[in-house]
Protein backbone atom coordinates (compact mmCIF):
# COMPACT_ATOMS: atom_id res chain seq x y z
CA UNK A 1 0.00 0.00 0.00
CA UNK A 2 1.06 3.17 -0.75
CA UNK A 3 1.32 6.39 1.31
CA UNK A 4 -0.95 8.49 -0.33
CA UNK A 5 -3.28 6.07 0.55
CA UNK A 6 -3.36 6.53 4.14
CA UNK A 7 -1.90 9.99 4.98
CA UNK A 8 -3.08 12.93 6.69
CA UNK A 9 -3.71 15.49 3.60
CA UNK A 10 -5.18 18.37 5.34
CA UNK A 11 -2.09 20.63 5.58
CA UNK A 12 -0.75 22.41 8.47
CA UNK A 13 2.47 24.24 8.42
CA UNK A 14 4.46 26.87 9.74
CA UNK A 15 7.31 28.73 8.79
CA UNK A 16 10.96 29.01 11.03
CA UNK A 17 10.18 32.87 11.16
CA UNK A 18 6.72 32.66 12.93
CA UNK A 19 6.27 32.96 16.53
CA UNK A 20 5.48 29.97 18.94
CA UNK A 21 2.47 31.53 19.89
CA UNK A 22 1.43 31.35 16.06
CA UNK A 23 2.40 27.70 16.29
CA UNK A 24 0.71 26.92 19.03
CA UNK A 25 -2.32 28.49 18.01
CA UNK A 26 -1.89 26.11 14.80
CA UNK A 27 -1.89 23.45 16.83
CA UNK A 28 -4.68 23.86 19.45
CA UNK A 29 -7.39 25.18 16.41
CA UNK A 30 -6.36 21.90 14.50
CA UNK A 31 -6.09 19.83 17.84
CA UNK A 32 -2.66 18.30 16.74
CA UNK A 33 0.27 17.81 18.35
CA UNK A 34 2.89 18.18 15.81
CA UNK A 35 3.75 20.86 12.69
CA UNK A 36 6.15 20.50 9.32
CA UNK A 37 7.77 23.71 9.43
CA UNK A 38 8.84 24.57 5.69
CA UNK A 39 10.43 27.29 3.81
CA UNK A 40 8.53 29.89 1.66
CA UNK A 41 8.62 27.49 -1.53
CA UNK A 42 6.36 24.90 0.85
CA UNK A 43 9.49 22.31 1.70
CA UNK A 44 9.96 21.19 4.42
CA UNK A 45 13.14 22.59 6.61
CA UNK A 46 12.16 21.57 10.31
CA UNK A 47 9.29 20.28 12.35
CA UNK A 48 7.73 21.32 15.67
CA UNK A 49 5.74 19.34 18.42
CA UNK A 50 3.73 20.48 21.15
CA UNK A 51 6.57 19.48 23.41
CA UNK A 52 9.22 21.39 21.40
CA UNK A 53 7.00 24.25 22.41
CA UNK A 54 6.83 23.78 26.28
CA UNK A 55 10.44 22.76 26.12
CA UNK A 56 11.23 26.17 24.55
CA UNK A 57 9.27 28.22 26.67
CA UNK A 58 10.57 26.81 29.89
CA UNK A 59 14.00 27.16 29.08
CA UNK A 60 14.14 30.42 28.13
CA UNK A 61 11.38 32.29 30.34
CA UNK A 62 10.13 34.15 27.79
CA UNK A 63 6.80 34.53 26.23
CA UNK A 64 5.76 32.47 23.00
CA UNK A 65 5.00 35.69 21.07
CA UNK A 66 8.48 36.53 21.39
CA UNK A 67 10.25 33.28 20.26
CA UNK A 68 11.13 31.90 16.98
CA UNK A 69 9.73 28.43 15.54
CA UNK A 70 13.02 28.04 13.90
CA UNK A 71 14.83 28.74 17.93
CA UNK A 72 13.18 25.31 18.74
CA UNK A 73 12.53 22.83 15.61
CA UNK A 74 14.17 20.03 14.69
CA UNK A 75 16.11 20.55 11.97
CA UNK A 76 17.02 17.12 11.20
CA UNK A 77 13.83 16.54 9.50
CA UNK A 78 13.29 13.34 7.64
CA UNK A 79 10.58 12.49 4.45
CA UNK A 80 9.18 10.39 2.75
CA UNK A 81 7.35 10.49 -0.56
CA UNK A 82 3.61 9.57 -1.67
CA UNK A 83 4.55 7.05 -3.74
CA UNK A 84 6.50 5.15 -1.17
CA UNK A 85 5.17 2.15 0.16
CA UNK A 86 3.51 2.36 3.94
CA UNK A 87 6.59 -0.17 5.26
CA UNK A 88 9.31 2.42 3.88
CA UNK A 89 7.69 5.09 6.71
CA UNK A 90 7.33 2.06 8.91
CA UNK A 91 11.11 1.44 8.71
CA UNK A 92 11.69 5.38 8.82
CA UNK A 93 9.72 5.41 11.55
CA UNK A 94 11.45 3.07 13.81
CA UNK A 95 15.41 4.06 12.61
CA UNK A 96 14.46 7.56 13.72
CA UNK A 97 12.56 6.76 16.52
CA UNK A 98 9.53 9.32 15.51
CA UNK A 99 5.58 8.98 15.62
CA UNK A 100 4.61 11.28 12.36
CA UNK A 101 6.68 11.94 9.05
CA UNK A 102 6.27 14.60 6.37
CA UNK A 103 5.30 13.04 3.06
CA UNK A 104 6.71 15.57 -0.10
CA UNK A 105 5.97 15.69 -3.51
CA UNK A 106 8.43 14.40 -6.31
CA UNK A 107 9.59 18.38 -6.18
CA UNK A 108 9.75 18.26 -2.59
CA UNK A 109 6.90 20.05 -1.32
CA UNK A 110 4.94 19.39 1.51
CA UNK A 111 1.88 17.36 0.12
CA UNK A 112 0.63 15.39 3.81
CA UNK A 113 1.81 13.64 6.89
CA UNK A 114 1.67 10.00 8.28
CA UNK A 115 1.46 9.13 11.91
CA UNK A 116 1.30 5.89 13.24
CA UNK A 117 -2.32 6.97 14.08
CA UNK A 118 -2.78 6.90 10.56
CA UNK A 119 -1.13 3.03 10.26
CA UNK A 120 -2.86 2.16 13.39
CA UNK A 121 -6.20 3.32 11.68
CA UNK A 122 -5.64 1.91 8.73
CA UNK A 123 -5.61 -2.13 10.41
CA UNK A 124 -8.87 -1.64 11.50
CA UNK A 125 -10.46 0.84 9.15
CA UNK A 126 -12.26 -1.70 6.42
CA UNK A 127 -11.77 0.26 3.49
CA UNK A 128 -7.70 -0.66 3.80
CA UNK A 129 -8.60 -4.02 3.50
CA UNK A 130 -5.13 -6.18 4.58
CA UNK A 131 -3.67 -3.07 3.72
CA UNK A 132 -1.29 -2.25 6.87
CA UNK A 133 -0.65 -5.98 8.89
CA UNK A 134 -1.61 -5.06 12.60
CA UNK A 135 1.23 -6.76 13.71
CA UNK A 136 4.16 -4.47 11.74
CA UNK A 137 2.36 -1.26 13.27
CA UNK A 138 2.69 -2.99 16.63
CA UNK A 139 6.06 -3.35 15.89
CA UNK A 140 6.63 0.30 14.54
CA UNK A 141 4.94 1.65 17.74
CA UNK A 142 7.14 -0.56 20.31
CA UNK A 143 10.49 0.40 18.13
CA UNK A 144 9.67 3.87 17.93
CA UNK A 145 8.36 3.79 21.92
CA UNK A 146 11.43 2.35 23.60
CA UNK A 147 13.46 4.47 25.88
CA UNK A 148 16.22 6.60 23.75
CA UNK A 149 20.09 7.14 24.25
CA UNK A 150 20.37 10.74 26.28
CA UNK A 151 21.96 13.74 23.84
CA UNK A 152 24.30 15.68 24.67
CA UNK A 153 22.35 19.69 25.55
CA UNK A 154 20.78 20.63 22.06
CA UNK A 155 20.75 16.81 20.59
CA UNK A 156 19.28 17.44 16.83
CA UNK A 157 17.55 20.88 17.76
CA UNK A 158 18.42 24.13 16.69
CA UNK A 159 19.10 25.93 19.95
CA UNK A 160 21.32 28.02 19.55
CA UNK A 161 18.88 31.62 20.72
CA UNK A 162 18.17 29.74 23.81
CA UNK A 163 21.50 28.63 24.64
CA UNK A 164 22.76 31.97 23.88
Amino acid sequence: MKIEALMSKSLAACSPNESLATATRIMWDRDIGFLPVVDDEGRPVGTITDRDVAMGAFISSRPLSDLPVGAVMAINVACCSATDEVSHAEQMMQELQVRRLPVVSSDGRLVGVVSINDLSRACVDPKFGNGVPAAEVAATLAVISAPRELHPAGGDRQSAELRG
